[in-house]
């Protein structure tokens, strides 16, 4: 009984709060052909596929590089289409050095899209290591965002990024708390541009607290947000990824 009844919960819940990744718009907050620390070297692939069984649809892709200006392509997606592109900031937009956000925009309400990026160190002679960074529609990215979990310790940095996927400036509060959920400070309000993306890397170093495990940070902005987290691995480069939330 005890099972049934949670199971019946997990299905509720899953059917209730199931995050919706498809759009007409699609925004990721970070693609990336930089050198990072400890040597490693980030590069991005980017995923892009179609949610319409019929349509043929032309995809724009703005890329903001961070303080460049921003590069405007398009390609052609088929019915049920995927395409796949290598090194998008190297060989597609050709800027590399840079890092910044990628919308991506359908002909049509209609047509549907998914896109993610994968973001990998290839500056390890054992092979790549990468994350996922996953693409969301605006219209499903919430106001107020919390990162829980960030860790600064055991051979670990956190990096944390915050993206604006609107054409407006916006601005936010930055409030962090300590692993028994002690408030420590706060910034703001922080202004982040249209289409921008601010980088902390090595977040407890910035906002000032020991290294150590369970770091959370709330972000509270005037317009919706993508938040995340890169938790790296300094010997090896190795990634794992966590986007804010905005339920309490």
């Amino acid at each position: 009984m005890r099972y049934l009844l949670t199971l019946a919960s997990l299905l509720l819940a899953s059917t209730t709060f199931a995050a919706n990744y498809a759009g007409p718009q699609v925004f990721v907050p970070v693609v990336t052909h930089v050198a990072g620390a400890n040597g490693t070297q980030w590069r991005t692939d980017v995923v892009i596929s179609s949610r319409h069984a019929t349509r043929t649809t032309t995809v724009g892709m703005v890329y903001d590089p961070v303080n460049r200006i921003p590069i405007v392509m398009s390609m052609t997606l088929g019915p049920r289409e995927s395409v796949t592109i290598t090194d998008f900031v190297g060989e597609r937009a050709s800027v590399p050095g840079s890092f910044g956000t990628l919308t991506l925009t359908t002909d049509s309400e209609d047509v549907p899209i998914v896109a993610f990026a994968r973001v990998y160190n290839t500056g390890n002679a054992a092979g790549e290591f990468g994350q996922l960074i996953q693409g969301m529609p605006p219209s499903q990215l919430p106001k107020n965002i919390w990162l829980n979990g960030l860790i600064g310790v055991r051979g670990f940095r956190t990096n944390v990024g915050i993206a604006n996927p609107h054409g407006t400036a916006t601005s936010f509060w930055l409030t962090w708390y300590d692993k028994e959920g002690n408030s420590h400070g706060g910034a703001g309000m922080v202004t982040i541009p249209a289409y921008g993306l601010i980088l902390y890397n090595d977040i407890f170093n910035v906002v000032g607290m020991p290294p150590d495990e369970g770091l959370s940070l709330n972000i509270d902005a005037d317009l919706p947000l993508y938040a995340y987290a890169s938790v790296v691995r300094n010997d090896t480069g190795d990634a794992y990824t966590i986007v804010g939330d905005g339920r309490e």
